[in-house]
């Protein structure tokens, strides 16, 4: 029985040759090695960036929430005062409509009276003139 080609190429393999594959071996290890200390790092750093990015991102929203929040604050301020304004604005156009009111009242009221007088001046005046035609007859 023949061994096949290559397990008799492996089994012809000098020593230095063995030493170099075993060399070879070693420095594809470290390079790995080093390319996952690498890759480590990078993680790290990426790490660390994210955090301050979220960290400004984080700041960033608390000074535009701060920023939002005053102007509302600052616009229901404004909009209550406009309110206010508008409210003691009614307020006075109602206490003018109330005496409007009450002088029309004052005015009916002395109007009804001076219409009763008007009344009894006419039947006064009628009376004495019924009273001087019968005194001339």
């Amino acid at each position: 029985m023949t061994e096949p080609a290559s397990m008799s190429t492996f089994v012809e393999l000098s020593d230095e040759h063995m030493e170099m594959y075993f060399q070879s071996l070693i420095r594809e290890s470290k390079a790995f090695e080093n390319a996952a200390a690498s890759i480590r790092k990078h993680q790290a750093t990426v790490k660390e960036e994210n955090q301050r990015a979220l960290e400004q991102l984080s700041e960033q929203l608390q000074r535009l929430s701060s920023e939002h929040h005053q102007r509302i604050s600052e616009q229901l301020s404004a909009h209550h005062k406009r309110i206010s304004e508008q409210n003691q604005s009614f307020s006075e156009r109602n206490n003018e409509l109330l005496e409007l009111a009450k002088d029309r009242r004052n005015s009916e009221r002395e109007f009804r009276r001076l219409l009763i007088l008007n009344a009894n001046a006419k039947m006064m005046n009628n009376q004495r003139e019924a009273a001087a035609l019968g005194e001339d007859e």
